[in-house]
């Protein structure tokens, strides 16, 4: 029996592994649960990575050695013994990081000798590629004025975003874990939905010793206004907690997250500003009261937490003075309260950006 039961969970497993080889679209290269799209036109770095995003991918990353001698192996096949190619690695921050969101891990970095160049250190674009003359190591050159080839890379596996351990993002190997799962089981003692002593506090669902409370927000977008709106219930309070989940567009260059009292004033107003006028990858939160915009304060020398085409969490709760934000588990910001929050009632977004959930607690 026990034979069996295995014999069932390999052509199960096979059959969904055939099934995600399978979802790469034409002209695609599949690899584990991953599509690859291997570009020979030359653009530069910036150019490519907007490609990669209207293709609803990014510029490859390389997570383990394995994924580094396929795509060589690949590239070998398909150019010959002369090629080069952009990787989706840039140096921001003080730190090299992949576009895609992947962790980058500084001891399976492929460099080539005396890389990344010193010389380089005072530019500031500067992205790496993989070069056929050194065997695919890495190299790093001017983001702007170098054109070469580029592969564009789409994770196929289930676009999950969230992940139950503190709010953090799920990593692809955590992804690739879930996929496998076949069966669910539950023992112990149950307790049925119709039994629970279900209450509703300040409008919110809740558990019968009145903790996690709880609502999904309804969004409704307004189309010829560019805008999603979600109407809270209730009054905000010390406590009380927003988790804004979404996507930023392919080739967002802005975003601004906001919350209304009436129609006319904003006591909390955040841009994500990608491209926008003169601000590059910079956060900028501010408050419209009475009429007037008050005093920006800017966050330029914060971690960008947003990439365009990627996921976002938003989880922002009011305590006794101010807004505390902690942004993908990770940046954590505060705004000072400039008006009243138990009068706020809904939250606006406008830009690139897609809101997929506003959950209220």
């Amino acid at each position: 029996m026990i034979n069996i039961l295995k014999v069932i969970h390999f052509l199960v497993f096979s059959v969904l592994l055939q099934q995600v080889q399978c979802e790469c679209k034409k002209n695609w290269q599949s690899y584990k649960n991953n599509c690859y799209f291997f570009a020979q036109n030359a653009k530069n770095f910036k150019k490519a990575e907007q490609h990669c995003l209207s293709l609803d991918s990014n510029l490859t990353s390389i997570e383990d050695t394995d994924e580094r001698d396929w795509l060589i192996k690949t590239l070998d096949k398909s150019n010959g013994s002369s090629w080069s190619t952009w990787l989706g690695l840039k140096y921001e921050s003080g730190s090299w990081k992949w576009t895609d969101g992947s962790r980058f891990n500084r001891s399976m970095a492929f460099w080539g000798d005396d890389q990344p160049s010193a010389i380089l250190y005072a530019i500031r674009n500067r992205c790496a590629a993989m070069l056929s003359r050194d065997e695919g190591h890495w190299y790093n050159y001017n983001c702007i004025f170098t054109d070469m080839a580029y592969v564009c890379k789409r994770y196929v596996g289930p676009q999950l975003f969230v992940a139950p351990k503190g709010f953090m993002a799920l990593d692809k190997t955590e992804k690739l874990a879930l996929e496998v799962v076949t069966n669910m089981v539950i023992s112990g003692k149950v307790v049925p939905k119709s039994k629970l002593n279900i209450t509703v506090i300040n409008g919110l669902s809740c558990s019968s010793r009145g903790v996690n409370c709880s609502r999904e927000v309804p969004i409704k977008s307004n189309s010829y206004r560019k805008m999603q709106i979600g109407k809270l219930v209730g009054d905000l309070e010390k406590g009380s907690v927003i988790t804004i989940k979404g996507r930023a567009l392919p080739l967002a260059r802005s975003f601004n997250v906001s919350f209304l009292i009436n129609s006319t004033n904003i006591p909390l107003h955040m841009s994500a500003r990608f491209n926008w006028s003169t601000d590059m990858n910079v956060l900028v939160m501010n408050s419209y009261l009475s009429g007037k915009w008050g005093k920006e304060e800017r966050k330029d020398k914060t971690s960008f937490p947003f990439g365009a085409g990627q996921f976002f969490e938003m989880i922002i709760t009011c305590t006794n003075k101010f807004f505390n934000m902690m942004i993908n588990g990770d940046i954590h910001l505060s705004y000072k309260y400039r008006a009243p929050v138990a009068k706020i009632e809904r939250v606006v977004a406008k830009g690139d950006v897609k809101l997929i959930e506003i959950r209220q607690m």
